[in-house]
C-alpha cells in the first residue's frame, strides 16, 4: 500500500513540476498547436505559466491581413488547473497596440477581460472596459476620409456590457457597450466641411469635436449606435445616429442640427427648442452619398422668416429623427 500511495504521490509530483521543465520552444509550440484554428498568425517571446497560480505571456502579437495586435506582456489571472476545469480565465494587459498597415492606430490599450470559452465559442462573463488613445497616423490608414476625418483622441473608453464571438468570425461577432471618444482632433474633411458649410462657417483645417457617449451594438456586422451629441469647434452642436453594416459597407446616417446650433449661427431668437433639421449620408464606404439639399432649403427659409415674418412664424416640419 505504502508503494503504490508513494507511485501516486511521484506521478502527482510529476505532472506538477513537467509544465515548469518545459523549454521556451516547446512552450511556445504548444501555445501555436492551441491557437491553431484562430485566423491569422501569433508569435510569442516567453511564457511563463503555472498550474494554481495565474500565467503571464511576455511580447505576444496577433496578425491577419493589414492589422497587427501587440501586447508587451498577457497575463491569465486564471490558474491553469481552474482553466483546464471551468474553461473560464480573466486576462488583463497593459500598453498594448493595434497596426492598420503598419501605422499606429489603437496605443495604450489596457484592460482585464473576463471570458468563457465553449468549443470555438467566446463569450464575455462580465462588463469589461478598454482604454486607449488614437493616433492619427493611424486614422488616416484605416477610416474613409470623406465620412470619418483622420483624428486623434488622448482617452477612448469602451464599456463593453456584453459580447460573444463565435468561431472566431467577425461576422459572427455580437457586442453591446458604450463608446466614450470624449475629445477629438480632427483634420477637415467632406462631412465637417458640409456640416459647417450648412452653418455659413469657414472650416478651419484643424477641428476640435467633442462627442457625447456613443451607447452601440454590433450584431453580425451591423454597427448601430443611437442618438448621439457631437460639439464642432466648441459652438455647434450636432445629433447623429445610425447603422454601419460593416460586411457589405453599407452606411446608413443621420445628421441633424439642433435648435442650439442653427441659433448660434444665424443670430436666431424665436426658433423653439427640440427643433433639428437633419441631412443624411448613404451608399459605401467608397462612395457616400450627402443629401444635403433639404436641409439647406430649411435652413434657409428658417432665416428667411426670422427677418420678414417675426409675429408669424410657421417654420418647416423637419423629418422625424
Amino acid at each position: 500500500m505504502k508503494k503504490i500511495l508513494l507511485f501516486l504521490v511521484l506521478v502527482i509530483f510529476v505532472i506538477a513540476i513537467t509544465p515548469y521543465a518545459l523549454p521556451q520552444s516547446m512552450r511556445k509550440e504548444i501555445f501555436y498547436y492551441l491557437t491553431r484554428n484562430i485566423p491569422g498568425k501569433f508569435t510569442v517571446s516567453r511564457i511563463e505559466y503555472s498550474l494554481f497560480q495565474g500565467s503571464y505571456i511576455d511580447g505576444i502579437s496577433w496578425e491577419n491581413d493589414n492589422a497587427k495586435v501587440y501586447c508587451p506582456k498577457l497575463y491569465m489571472n486564471t490558474s491553469l488547473y481552474s482553466f483546464v476545469l471551468s474553461k473560464d480565465a480573466t486576462f488583463s494587459f497593459e500598453n498594448g497596440s493595434i497596426y492598420y498597415k503598419q501605422a499606429p492606430l489603437l496605443e495604450k490599450l489596457s484592460s482585464t477581460i473576463d471570458l468563457k470559452f465553449r468549443s470555438n465559442n467566446l463569450i464575455l462573463k462580465n462588463p469589461s472596459k478598454i482604454t486607449c488613445k488614437v493616433n492619427e497616423k493611424g486614422t488616416k490608414t484605416f477610416v474613409n476620409h470623406a465620412i470619418i476625418p483622420p483624428f486623434s483622441a488622448q482617452k477612448v473608453e469602451f464599456d463593453l456590457h456584453s459580447g460573444s464571438l463565435k468561431n472566431y468570425q467577425f461576422k459572427n461577432l455580437k457586442l453591446k457597450g458604450v463608446l466614450s471618444l470624449h475629445t477629438l482632433q480632427c483634420t477637415k474633411n467632406h462631412l465637417l466641411a458640409s456640416i459647417l458649410a450648412l452653418l455659413k462657417q469657414a472650416p478651419s483645417q484643424d477641428i476640435t469635436v467633442k462627442c457625447g457617449d456613443i451607447n452601440f451594438t454590433l450584431d453580425n456586422g451591423i454597427l448601430g449606435y443611437t442618438k448621439t451629441p457631437f460639439i464642432l469647434d466648441n459652438a455647434f452642436e450636432i445629433l447623429s445616429k445610425g447603422t454601419v453594416n460593416m460586411i457589405n459597407e453599407q452606411i446608413n446616417i443621420v445628421l441633424g442640427f439642433t435648435t442650439e446650433s442653427l441659433s448660434k449661427a444665424f443670430n436666431l431668437t424665436s426658433l423653439p427648442p427640440g427643433y433639428i433639421v437633419p441631412f443624411t449620408v448613404k451608399g459605401t464606404y467608397h462612395n457616400p452619398k450627402f443629401d444635403t439639399k433639404q436641409a439647406a432649403k430649411n435652413i434657409a427659409l428658417i432665416i428667411l422668416l426670422e427677418k420678414i415674418a417675426p409675429d408669424q412664424r410657421s417654420y418647416p416640419k423637419p423629418a422625424p429623427f
